[in-house]
């Protein structure tokens, strides 16, 4: 399933600490999943539907889309998460869009934030312009993100700060 409208709104994160993704109005199946599409389409090739700030080139452009064009909106999101903004917005729609099809990965860097090296990488490499430059395939995401996972989990009590004595020094 190609989701094409991944953005804030759509992604709700559970008390449980799963995410749900929402709102599969403009999903489009692919391989065999098509078998369980209708035969109404609700949108027709070249029509533009999304989401301008998280849509890929080829989406913005009104090309046939896979899923490196839900990579795109979740490199943005990862950046949207380590910054506090989506480092495609530019204050119009015209200057969004125009954003997106000049920049060729993160058009601000996450350098000096609070986040990953590897998990920026990844964020970069998703906002690539051409999608043949982001993950070949989806399954090809989640093992880096998942690789991201295991390196942070190992070096977690590395990282970790010593609890504060009970005893209270005096001088």
């Amino acid at each position: 399933i190609v989701h094409r409208d991944l953005k804030p709104e759509n992604v709700l994160r559970l008390a449980d600490g799963r995410v749900k993704i929402l709102d599969f109005g403009l999903a489009r199946l692919e391989g065999e999943a098509r078998r369980l599409q209708s035969a109404t389409r609700l949108t027709l090739p070249g029509l533009v539907a999304g989401t301008p700030g998280y849509m890929a080139p080829e989406q913005l452009l009104g090309e046939e889309v896979d899923g490196r064009a839900d990579q795109f909106a979740l490199g943005a999101l990862l950046a949207e998460l380590a910054s506090g903004r989506n480092p495609f917005e530019a204050g119009s729609l015209a200057a969004t869009i125009a954003l997106v099809m000049r920049s060729d990965g993160l058009p601000v860097p996450l350098d000096g934030m609070l986040v990953a090296a590897d998990i920026a990488a990844i964020a970069s490499r998703c906002t690539r312009h051409r999608r043949d430059d982001r993950f070949p395939t989806t399954a090809d995401l989640v093992s880096a993100l998942a690789s991201c996972r295991e390196r942070s989990a190992a070096a977690a009590p590395l990282l970790a700060v010593p609890a504060p004595s009970s005893r209270a020094h005096l001088p």
